[in-house]
């Protein structure tokens, strides 16, 4: 069983302070998305252990206590520590339409170099928005962006999910047909 370790940091101007990301959209569709006003949870993917580490997938939670704790870092970076170490947003560099994972460091190195490549996984870099008036709560949004692409859409993708167990995507682009996605928008909701 994989457990969040990571200390909590309560204070909201530290940059590197503790914060859940909860999912959600505007004005939200009919039939009401899976993620749709939830947590994020890094669910461990166990097949996909390696000498690297174990990869993480996006999944959600209502529930506040399940759901993974995160810092951004000082590049920018999405991390969450489990018992298996710290755990980065990361995507596949080889398009512009990629479904996200949280990878321990070393998946992402290994890759990085596959047959003296820059090919493989590369960290996703986010900031942290101002409050856009769309979403209640007053929280800030997360904006992200990974790779030569420039992706910087994030979306959910069902088809995905059904068979890859995480149908989050960072695209170039809105997919709003093949495959059929929705737009997230991932809010910065503070630990405490």
């Amino acid at each position: 069983i994989a457990t969040h370790t990571r200390k909590v940091k309560c204070t909201p101007s530290v940059s590197d302070s503790s914060f859940y990301l909860l999912a959600t959209l505007a004005p939200v569709p009919s039939p009401v998305p899976v993620y749709n006003d939830k947590y994020v949870l890094a669910n461990p993917q166990f097949e996909w252990f390696a000498e690297d580490g174990v990869t993480f997938e996006p999944q959600y939670t209502r529930d506040k206590g399940a759901a993974s704790v995160f810092i951004l870092d000082s590049k920018g970076r999405i991390v969450t520590q489990t018992s298996y170490g710290d755990h980065f947003f990361a995507s596949d560099d080889y398009n512009d339409f990629e479904l996200v994972h949280f990878l321990p460091r070393g998946w992402i190195q290994a890759r990085r170099l596959h047959n003296g490549e820059d090919v493989g996984f590369d960290y996703v870099y986010c900031t942290m928005q101002s409050p856009s008036g769309r979403y209640a709560g007053g929280f800030k949004e997360l904006a992200c962006t990974q790779g030569y692409f420039n992706a910087t859409v994030l979306q959910y993708c069902p088809l995905y999910d059904e068979y890859f167990r995480t149908g989050t995507v960072l695209g170039a682009e809105y997919s709003a047909t093949t495959p059929d996605c929705l737009l997230v928008t991932y809010l910065v909701v503070p630990v405490c």
